[in-house]
């Protein structure tokens, strides 16, 4: 975000590159044993985090052409150099950022440019990094390879694609269980209602029966079934999404005194109207069919004693 990348002076060591944002944020959030710290770049700062409040914003105290001390161990003394191009890692596509923290500044330079600092330099970490999108197959290859250099050096192999595919599974398995959960709920609730419009009905046939004499029509006994129907569904509903309110309020009480409870509940209820409406659409069209079905019926087996 500020000067130029120049590769020749990088390898002469005359400049390097510095990773530091452009503006910090540094946000706190204060428990009743504690503090906790967290923090924003570029961006980011300004946006608000739960329970978080900023205590200090800061713009970057740096730009190209400024000379900085850098030590290097092989001399044992402090060296002078120049930053050449100032670079942000707030950026999730930068390479950069997915391998430096921002929590403090870095130096980049490159591998002809470190021996200016220490001659006997040598790898700590090596990452490797995949322009085209990672694969079972590529992901086990580069494994296999690296871990003949693994064993020779005492170090370990992490992989990122592997990671995400592990985390990816458990995800999967979550919303999974998730369904499993909520469609066995769903079919439970269908299944009750159902039984229990279908029982009024066998029950009341010859009520039926009496109504069709009179004149009722189809439509006439489904809009008094729904009805019923409506009003088992607003007692349901009701009670359920006060239990839910009074829970979210009280959850929010206990988060607002304990904060180390660590939730951060938002008030969603769509989801569950949601079902709602749809539970009520199925068991609509189950008490649709059923009148239907007496009505096909004569009118004499309608008020015949069951």
């Amino acid at each position: 975000y500020d000067g130029k990348i120049d590769y020749n002076k990088l390898r002469s060591g005359e400049e390097v590159i510095l990773v530091m944002p452009k503006k910090a944020e540094l946000m706190v959030r204060l428990y009743h044993n504690g503090m906790g710290s967290y923090y924003n770049y570029d961006d980011d700062v300004g946006k608000p985090k739960n329970l978080y409040k900023t205590v200090m914003t800061e713009n970057s105290p740096y730009k190209a052409g400024d000379e900085i001390e850098v030590y290097s161990s092989a001399d044992k003394a402090f060296k002078t150099v120049r930053i050449g191009a100032l670079v942000s890692c707030s950026n999730d596509s930068n390479i950069i950022g997915n391998i430096i923290s921002t929590y403090s500044p870095h130096i980049i330079t490159s591998n002809d440019g470190i021996l200016n600092f220490n001659k006997e330099a040598g790898y700590e970490n090596l990452y490797i990094s995949l322009y085209d999108e990672p694969n079972d197959k590529t992901d086990a290859e580069f494994t296999e390879f690296l871990d003949e250099y693994k064993l020779k050096y005492d170090g370990f192999v992490t992989s990122t694609y592997e990671d995400n595919q592990t985390i990816e599974k458990n995800y999967r398995s979550m919303v999974t269980a998730m369904l499993v959960v909520l469609i066995t709920g769903f079919a439970v609730c269908v299944s009750i209602i159902n039984n229990s419009i279908t029982a009024q009905i066998r029950e009341n046939k010859r009520v039926i029966g009496t109504l069709r004499a009179v004149g009722a029509s189809r439509s006439e006994l489904v809009k008094s079934y729904c009805l019923r129907m409506l009003s088992m569904f607003t007692w349901g509903a009701g009670v359920g999404f006060g239990l839910y309110i009074i829970g979210f309020i009280v959850i929010k009480i206990l988060c607002r005194y304990l904060p180390d409870m660590g939730l951060n509940l938002v008030f969603s209820p769509w989801a569950s109207v949601i079902m709602v409406a749809v539970l009520f659409v199925f068991c609509f069209i189950n008490l649709f069919s059923k009148i239907s079905k007496e009505m096909k019926n004569s009118i004499v087996e309608n008020i015949r004693e069951l």
